[in-house]
């Protein structure tokens, strides 16, 4: 299995079209010479004929010699179109009869077809004009990934309560953008995430494989070329808009600070698995060695609690783990000490549910004594008041501390002080330099407030100055704050004129909104929302796209006033 397009397929298509062609031109005389999509188009009175009799068996309709997705509780099947022309890309077949489309005054029209998700109807016939199957097809905007598993899964009873799942099976996917192209590979996915984990439509971490179970490397939907692929179900957002919308306004920040870091890229798709259609979800990169372009030496950590540990609790942590204090659960020495949950391992440390969770990986990968010891230096430096700004600039990169504060205030990031961030340390002559690159953006654009200070709307945290005022009672640790000594030294103004710079740029209310219709385009042109909407009907409709650009309104201008107060 592999990668075709339309070029480097068109041979055996010209071949295979003209015999269907040459049959189907026996059917029935006097049709009309206009095709779709590939396929002939039929008058609707005779077409009306046909679709009034019932189908004989099911036969798939292949684009590129692959089977397209097919929701085979509604009959459905999928063809995924470019949304930004207007010509229809075709050579569908269906093999072992001839293909024909009922005359529609939709195939006029690209994209309202696209956007109300209209369905053209289909029927096959035989040599003899003998209906053999007939059904709908929906043209989508957006690449679909297609997951046929070796024990195929009725994702109908995968719901809040099943936390944990491991499938292996093949996967497909059909990107229309630029040149259109079909991937297909083996695969291995498991279901991922924290909280998430509860929700009913789940988030997956996905693996391609080769014929021998052997890590492949594809490029999906003009990404990276890798074999590890995360699939986020966006659940912790009702409109789906916010997490995309962050990590591409991430890339537009970084593109003035070479210090910066891209940290992770994120795409919309829909996914149909064992014929069972399941909604939109977010194809994303990982943040890994390729990402960051580490070198030996390196090292990353990645924390998924509340605050960072204490050099104390370290230390205590990694004493009790090597001396096997506690029970092995999940291969981590766990234990319980004044009322307080620890656990560890080589390259894990946890307090709690979320109080610390920080885990650690090198470069090359190996465990190492000193696994710690780089984290450890971070630590001892921004918790230490005394710290001289001269000691901060030798551990991390303050340009980045300035830009991942300034990107947390702006979007109301509370999620992400100290949790859902990396920590990536950068081999010096002298130990590590860190920078920090920013995860799990779904928190953001106002997300979550219920769970904040609030008066009981979502504008009163527009107002909120994250590291000034309490945004929530959960703990969280403003670790890009200086140390009282080098936050004396420094002062304010590089980060006031950063804000200046970025709001006159990526951070501008104009850019900022429109980063956030352009992502409620995508979904709504290519008629994902809707299907979403039906897939998926329990959400908050409270929340819309105007809402979310009122709130970042406000919350742009409440910062303006705080920068040019400090």
């Amino acid at each position: 299995a592999g990668r075709m397009s339309f070029q480097s397929f068109s041979f055996f298509v010209f071949l295979a079209v003209t015999a269907v062609l040459l049959m189907c031109l026996t059917v029935i005389a006097g049709y009309q010479e206009r095709t779709f999509l590939g396929a002939r188009v039929m008058p609707a009175a005779q077409g009306e004929k046909l679709w009034a009799q019932e189908s004989a068996q099911r036969l798939p309709l292949n684009l590129l010699g692959e089977e397209l997705p097919r929701d085979e509780a509604s009959g459905v099947t999928y063809l995924p179109q470019n949304a930004q022309t207007e010509d229809w890309k075709g050579g569908l077949s269906a093999p072992g009869g001839c293909l024909y489309f009922i005359e529609d005054a939709q195939m006029s029209h690209k994209q309202e077809a696209l956007e109300e998700g209209h369905a053209f109807r289909y029927v096959v016939v035989n040599a003899e004009g003998k209906l053999l199957d007939k059904g709908q097809l929906v043209a989508t905007g957006l690449p679909m990934m297609v997951w046929r598993l070796d024990e195929p899964v009725n994702w109908q009873t995968v719901d809040a309560f099943v936390h944990e799942g491991e499938y292996t099976g093949t996967v497909t996917v059909f990107d229309p953008s630029g040149e259109y192209t079909v991937q297909i590979s083996r695969m291995r996915s498991r279901i991922r995430g924290n909280s998430s984990r509860w929700a009913d439509k789940k988030s997956f971490k996905m693996n391609l494989l080769n014929d021998k179970g052997e890590k492949r490397k594809l490029g999906l939907c003009g990404m990276r070329k890798d074999n590890d692929w995360i699939l986020d179900a966006l659940s912790a957002d009702d409109t789906r808009l916010r997490e995309v919308s962050a990590f591409r306004l991430w890339e537009e920040i970084i593109q003035s600070n070479p210090s910066d870091r891209i940290g992770s890229r994120m795409c919309y798709m829909e996914l149909v698995a064992d014929g069972q259609y399941q909604g939109i979800y977010g194809l994303q990169e990982p943040i890994d060695k390729k990402q960051l372009n580490a070198e030996e030496g390196d090292v990353l950590y990645k924390s998924g609690g509340h605050r960072w540990p204490t050099e104390k609790e370290i230390d205590y942590m990694l004493a009790q783990s090597a001396a096997e204090v506690g029970e092995l659960v999940d291969g981590q020495r766990t234990w319980q000490q004044d009322d307080v949950t620890y656990a560890a391992d080589a390259v894990y440390l946890k307090i709690d549910k979320h109080t610390v969770k920080l885990s650690a990986k090198l470069y090359p990968n190996r465990i190492q004594d000193e696994v710690w010891q780089p984290f450890l230096t971070l630590v001892r430096t921004m918790h230490d008041p005394a710290s001289t700004l001269e000691q901060v600039d030798a551990v991390c990169d303050r340009s980045n501390l300035i830009d991942i504060e300034l990107f947390r205030q702006a979007l109301f990031a509370w999620d992400n002080l100290a949790n859902n961030t990396y920590y990536y340390g950068q081999k010096t002559a002298d130990g590590w330099r860190f920078i920090y690159v920013p995860w799990d953006l779904d928190q953001t654009f106002g997300n979550g407030w219920d769970a904040c200070v609030n008066d009981g709307t979502m504008n009163s945290t527009a107002y909120t100055v994250l590291g000034r005022d309490k945004a929530c009672d959960d703990g969280y640790e403003f670790e890009t704050a200086l140390p009282a000594a080098a936050a004396e030294q420094a002062g304010n103004q590089d980060k006031v004129r950063r804000w200046q710079q970025l709001r006159s740029g990526p951070l501008s209310t104009e850019n900022v909104c429109a980063l956030l219709q352009h992502s409620s385009d995508e979904l709504i042109r290519s008629g994902a929302q809707v299907r979403e909407d039906v897939r998926w009907p329990v959400r908050d409709n409270d929340t819309t796209l105007e809402e979310i650009q009122a709130y970042m309104t406000l919350r742009l201008e409440a910062l303006d006033a705080y920068y040019a107060g400090l």
